[in-house]
């Protein structure tokens, strides 16, 4: 009878997986309602589509000129495409009301210095209260549609990934507010290329972006 040598069994090992190596771009995730609970990875980037001096490159499209010609209908546009701060509509009204309010405090003021003409120089303490309030009122609703504006392309910077920062943007939409709206709807796509169009395209699908811990 041929004695069989003994079989040995080696103990199995559980390996896990191991997690997919991204690139170090692959850093920041986007999750929305369609993605359900996993995450997709975005590629950050860092730099804006056109420069703050290249609206005009875009020309006979719908950026340089509304933003020249009709800044609020293309700043609304802009609004409605990242579907913020009530859409097209929204946007228009309460631009509508800060230029309107602007205007109507301007107007106060400089009637207080046609009446001061009139009265051969002579003002009184109510005319000089008067005139430094509606001035006052006057310079800081001329302030709100920059304030506003920096607050958007702070928007359009943390949406599509893009270096800056709020001191940045307030000065670019306060000194250069025409370059800064072509340069957002170029970013977004608020406009059909090869058409100037006063109507909102379509929103862009709604998500959500992830900094670290901070969901924006």
């Amino acid at each position: 009878m041929d004695e069989k040598s003994p079989m040995v069994f080696q103990p199995t090992m559980f390996v896990p997986p191991q997690p997919i190596p991204y690139p170090p771009n692959y850093t920041q995730y986007v999750t929305g309602p369609a993605q359900g609970a996993y995450g997709i990875p975005v590629v950050a980037s860092t730099m804006w589509k056109s420069g703050m001096f290249e609206c005009f490159q875009s020309t006979p499209n719908g950026s340089s000129l509304m933003a020249l010609f009709c800044p609020c209908v293309a700043v609304a546009q802009i609004a409605s495409r990242l579907g913020a701060f009530g859409g097209y509509c929204g946007v228009l009204a309460v631009l509508f009301v800060i230029y309107c309010t602007h205007h109507a405090f301007a107007g106060l003021a400089q009637n207080e210095v046609d009446n001061y003409e009139q009265d051969q120089g002579h003002w009184t303490p109510q005319n000089i209260n008067r005139l430094i309030t509606y001035a006052t009122l006057s310079t800081l609703t001329a302030l709100l549609p920059a304030l506003f504006l920096a607050v958007l392309r702070t928007r359009v910077r943390r949406v599509h990934h893009i270096q800056g920062s709020e001191c940045e943007d307030f000065l670019c939409s306060y000194f250069c507010n025409c370059c800064t709206i072509a340069q957002m709807a170029t970013e977004v796509q608020a406009y059909t290329p090869g058409e100037c169009s006063f109507g909102p395209r379509s929103t862009i699908p709604a998500y959500h972006v992830v900094y670290g811990n901070t969901l924006v």
